[in-house]
């Protein structure tokens, strides 16, 4: 079966439904054709065929050669802010280069790599959590600190989550990842495996060449973890108006693009304070572990660890003998087509 990306583009939508059914006929049974996920992007419209396992839903890759990394030709100017929260940070944190050229040493170049097909899972499934009485010891001591409510226990292991499933039903679950040979190892026997580096960069930033998968630029004025309620929030304590003059017209109050599905419908890089597990024991990618966000760094710094091609030696290229913590290690499933 032609599963290649020329094959893919050149196909009219009925062609690309009546390939995916006929792939859902060749996988696992508890596989099945979901949906077509349908987004414009600029002037065409990307189709993407979801499929979907359980609760999971898998987003097809197809194979051959795509363009990934960063091209510092491009023509990048960084916003007044931008510089501004560089300039501020530059000293405390030894920059002594340009924004430019540190932007040059924390992306990667551009380069072409070949791809094999393959069906990636839309939003992480790692750690995993498997449920535990409420009379266990480790929720009965969650229970007590927090009250019988949804809590998520951090700051130890294994981590103990209460959820809170309405109508006074509560479920009490133990959480955790294993080691990343562990993993590897069961994620085989299910006949999964962790994605590359290469492939994790094309599901984020699906192609596109621009810094963000949403564009060349983040807002200046607030973190990536700052949801719009917190905002909106903020701006009432401090008597602002919701349509009063922004510095950032571009950005408004409730500008959550990093929070949702890219073109290819898949969720990634949005949170700064988790990286993500690849085939690689020594690489994660996305995120630093919240080091800018809780250094007090200047909000650039920490957008630019969400970049679709952000790869800084000292946050993604790891310690193989360091262990895997939740919730600053996530991952997700692939599921080879090749």
């Amino acid at each position: 079966m032609d599963l290649s990306f020329d094959r893919w583009e050149r196909s009219s939508s009925d062609e690309r439904d009546s390939l995916c059914r006929a792939l859902a006929a060749q996988l696992p049974s508890d596989f099945s054709y979901h949906s077509m996920h349908c987004v414009r992007d600029g002037e065409r419209l990307r189709e993407t065929a979801h499929f979907q396992r359980g609760d999971s839903t898998f987003a097809l890759i197809p194979g051959g050669p795509v363009e990934l990394g960063f091209d510092l030709d491009r023509p990048w100017t960084p916003t007044k802010h931008e510089l501004s929260g560089y300039s501020s940070c530059s000293e405390e944190y030894d920059l002594p280069e340009s924004i430019h050229d540190y932007l040059a040493r924390v992306t990667l170049r551009p380069r072409t790599v070949a791809l094999s097909p393959h069906l990636i899972e839309t939003a992480p499934s790692i750690p995993w959590w498997r449920e535990i009485p409420l009379d266990d010891p480790r929720a009965k001591d969650l229970s007590r600190k927090s009250g019988l409510r949804a809590m998520e226990q951090w700051g130890s292991y294994p981590v103990v989550r209460i959820r809170d499933l309405g109508d006074g039903k509560f479920v009490a679950e133990l959480g955790g990842v294993p080691s990343h040979a562990e993993l590897t190892a069961k994620l085989s026997s299910e006949g999964f495996r962790l994605p590359t580096s290469d492939e994790w960069e094309y599901a984020c930033g699906a192609g596109n060449p621009t810094l963000y998968r949403w564009g060349d630029h983040a807002p200046s004025d607030r973190e990536p973890r700052v949801t719009t309620e917190q905002s909106l929030d903020l701006m009432r304590r401090m008597r602002i108006e919701v349509a009063g003059n922004r510095s950032q017209p571009e950005f408004p109050w409730d500008w959550e693009l990093h929070r949702r599905p890219n073109v290819l419908g898949i969720t990634m890089a949005s949170i700064t304070t988790t990286s993500e597990l690849t085939a690689d024991t020594c690489i994660t990618r996305g995120g630093d572990g919240g080091c800018f966000a809780c250094g007090g760094a200047a909000f650039f710094f920490s957008w630019l660890t969400l970049a679709t091609a952000y790869f800084d030696e000292q946050f993604c290229a790891r310690d193989p003998g360091r262990p895997n913590e939740y919730p600053y290690h996530i991952g997700r499933r692939v599921f080879p087509l090749d």
